[in-house]
């Protein structure tokens, strides 16, 4: 069992928390949230009866990125469209979206958000620090979380888009530091509620099994089955089918961006350069009022069977690694808390799509790395991962990319090659448990 907090440590804990959603408040409170508006345009248009304008049109067979034409004609004022990205969230959340829609209105909604998203990001450094059980000072590690997300894009366009992927991280997060304390029914609750966001996370049970909390696995069950059929009874089934469907689609395309951060985009922009199509920008739609610089663009094409399987392949293994090490760790007394950052990290790299944001879980462990290693090697590392890969960093991939003329998109290679080094990081404190 962890210790609790002591009641000195709550108030700089609150105080810290306070200065910093101010801070990021401050930062981007005129920034546009194109994530957080798409849930918005999606619960408008499940009000209005128009299923059909909820999901991505796939026009193409792939994910592209485009919402619904009727989106943007409906954001257009003045000639100009505002930012917004496709809905890819389960059904239930268009029926909350819509009952919202119909109370509140969506800069009301959108300043909330603003105000609890630093918050729960803040959350995720202290329950990483409970979930490894080490005894490392609290409110350094907090700062540094803080700086850490602060300077990285992993915490940067996260706040920016007021992306559920912070709520997503902190539920999946506190699944495991509950699980870990012994409230193993509360760790599987908040799992499933996870999991009923972002689906990914429902695969993580597989550890929770091999580290032998079986209430938890349970307690997932018990409240995902709970929700799945809440969702089906208010929004029917043909909903949930074409969401599922968004998903395969998704899962088979490569889609190539700057900040979608996996080995898919980087393979294909390795190995399949003349297949990727340049995503064009629809005349119907404003969406980008810039011309794209090299390096900049978007690209996809859709994964062959092969490739399909390689990369399901690729997801499973990675957690029939993570069972294996979290079961050893159990079995010779070490703390497997390290395993869990280590093999969420391997899992979003492997993952066909995985943003800059789905490190945030990842990056939690961060200030836990500085402490392991040593003070001043720690910050050093902590500061070179959270510069190369913060808002800042793609001139310097655009500098390399200008000499080498490759690849289509610099950033996404270079975020990658970040991630893998953040991940391999923790990977030796895997290694070296003592």
């Amino acid at each position: 069992m962890t210790p609790p907090f002591k009641r000195s440590e709550w108030v700089a804990i609150a105080c810290l928390m306070f200065g910093f959603t101010l801070l990021c408040v401050t930062i981007y409170a005129n920034v546009p949230s194109p994530d957080f508006l798409a849930s918005w345009m999606a619960g408008k248009f499940w009000v209005a009866g128009e299923t059909h304008n909820i999901y991505p049109p796939l026009e193409n067979g792939m994910f592209d990125l485009y919402s619904p034409r009727d989106w943007y004609e409906a954001l257009t004022v003045d000639g100009e469209t505002q930012e917004v990205f496709p809905f890819i969230y389960p059904p239930i959340w268009v029926f909350l979206a819509g009952k919202l829609s119909q109370i509140v209105d969506y800069e009301t909604i959108r300043t909330f958000a603003s105000y609890v998203n630093p918050v729960l990001l803040a959350s995720c450094a202290l329950l990483a620090l409970r979930i490894t059980r080490r005894p490392i000072p609290v409110i350094p590690a907090l700062l540094i979380g803080m700086v850490f997300f602060s300077l990285s894009a992993i915490g940067q366009i996260a706040l920016m888009q007021n992306q559920f992927q912070i709520l997503v991280a902190f539920l999946t997060l506190l699944s495991i530091e509950r699980s870990r304390n012994g409230h193993e029914i509360a760790g599987g609750a908040a799992l499933a509620l996870a999991a009923a966001i972002k689906l990914y996370p429902a695969i993580f049970v597989i550890l929770f099994l091999a580290g032998g909390h079986r209430r938890t696995a349970v307690s997932f069950v018990g409240f995902g089955l709970a929700l799945g059929l809440l969702s089906i009874a208010l929004t029917g089934w043909p909903l949930h089918a074409l969401f599922l469907h968004t998903v395969s689609t998704i899962s088979g395309t490569v889609l190539v961006t700057p900040v979608s951060w996996s080995f898919d985009p980087m393979i294909g922009q390795m190995f399949f350069e003349d297949t990727l199509r340049n995503r064009p920008i629809p005349e119907w739609t404003a969406l980008y009022g810039i011309d794209m610089k090299p390096g900049e663009g978007f690209f996809f094409m859709a994964k062959p069977a092969l490739w399909k399987a390689l990369s399901s392949g690729a997801m499973l293994a990675t957690m029939a690694l993570g069972a294996m090490l979290i079961r050893l760790a159990e079995r010779q007394g070490a703390d497997s808390g390290w395993v869990w950052a280590f093999v969420m990290g391997l899992f979003a790299l492997a993952n066909p799509l995985s943003w800059s944001y789905h490190y945030i879980a990842i990056a939690a462990f961060a200030p836990l790395f500085v402490f392991r290693i040593g003070l001043l090697r720690g910050v050093v590392w902590i500061a070179f991962i959270a510069i190369l890969s913060s808002n800042f960093a793609p001139q310097m991939s655009y500098w390399v990319q200008d000499r080498l003329h490759w690849p289509l998109v610099s950033f996404q290679v270079w975020g990658t090659l970040v991630m893998t080094a953040m991940v391999a990081s923790f990977g030796y404190c895997v290694y070296h448990r003592h």
